[in-house]
């Protein structure tokens, strides 16, 4: 009895969407970070070598934290086009399980929705 259906994908496309949104909220706190980092050196007036080397090290940390940020942008995206999968296979599960449950007689269907 309920044989031809199928289990359900055990993935939240909601929960890797939640994620994705969370990961580019911090993706955009980064880039801020690292323009911030980045004009502090600007700003600075500080001569010399040291003042070079440092006002160097500040824009380099500021491209680092740009960096990352669009790294995570990047993989927020590939979360959610991830989420976008699990629907579409969600879609299909569901399909055939309907058409499974179309397909048997009544009391059986009864049974198969009863016991799920």
């Amino acid at each position: 009895m309920g044989e031809g259906l199928l289990s359900y994908l055990p993935y939240d496309s909601g929960a890797m969407r939640e994620a994705a949104g969370a990961m580019r909220t911090q993706a955009g706190q980064l880039t801020t970070i690292g323009s911030e980092v980045t004009g502090a050196g600007g700003s600075m007036t500080f001569d010399g070598p040291a003042g070079d080397r440092i006002r160097q090290e500040l824009s380099d940390c500021g491209r680092h934290a740009a960096r990352a940020g669009e790294g995570l942008t990047r993989a927020a995206g590939q979360l959610e086009r991830a989420a976008d999968d699990v629907d579409t296979q969600n879609a299909a599960i569901r399909r055939h399980n309907d058409q499974v449950l179309a397909s048997m007689p009544p009391l059986e269907r009864r049974l198969v929705l009863e016991n799920r």
